[in-house]
Formats: structure tokens, sequence, C-alpha cells
């Protein structure tokens, strides 16, 4: 996957070539790619694609600004600067939104966040 415009990502398969354009409604500005999903975060709004169908995403409506989007199997990580830091399942919902003393969620970083699949 690759960003190709300001509201647009073109994902590859690299096994048959074939080539989907995927365009939002707001300007990209994060993503992330597993074997299983694509996360896309634009300016208002996260969208979690199954690379298996990439026309039916979930939605999330974004109230602040995200930072960090780390995967695993059956979850993901993301951080903003209003929830701190979340973790969701790829139907968007959250299952967790663990708080530590004294964490800022604009130190975290991939090389300070540990993420496994077993929640």
């Amino acid at each position: 996957a690759r960003q190709t415009g300001v509201d647009t990502v073109t994902v590859t398969n690299v096994i048959d070539g074939h080539r989907e354009d995927l365009t939002f409604k707001d300007r990209v500005t994060e993503m992330s790619l597993s074997t299983s999903h694509l996360i896309v975060v634009t300016a208002t709004q996260v969208c979690i694609h199954a690379t298996s169908n990439f026309n039916t995403p979930h939605i999330i409506e974004l109230r602040g600004t995200v930072s960090l989007i780390l995967q695993s199997a059956p979850h993901f990580l993301m951080v903003d600067t209003v929830s701190g830091m979340q973790v969701l399942g790829y139907d968007g919902r959250p299952l967790s939104q663990p708080k530590f003393p004294a964490m800022r969620a604009d130190a975290l970083t991939s090389a300070t966040v540990g993420f496994a699949a077993d929640l």
C-alpha cells in the first residue's frame, strides 16, 4: 500500500498484480498494513479495511490526532491526543484503554510500546 494522493491510497497485490485505489473524504495522515488488515487514518476518521475485501471498511470517527498504530492478529493499538492509548478490535470496538501514572500520549512511539496478540 502506498499513498498516491492527498486522499488516495493504492493497494497492489504483489502475487497477482491486482490494484485497488481507495479514496477517502479527508487527507490521509497515517496508515498501517498487516497481512490481514489495512488501517488508514484521515483527519476525521479511522478506516479499517480487511485485505480480503477493501469495499466495506469499519469506520471510527476521530476526535484527536492519531500518533501511533500497532497491529497484531486479533486486535490493534492506537494512540491519539484525546483518548490516549486504546486497544481496539478490527470491527472498531474498543477492547481496553490502558492508563498508567504519568503516561503521556505524545511520548508513546513504536520504540517505547510493546504490543502482542494475547490481550
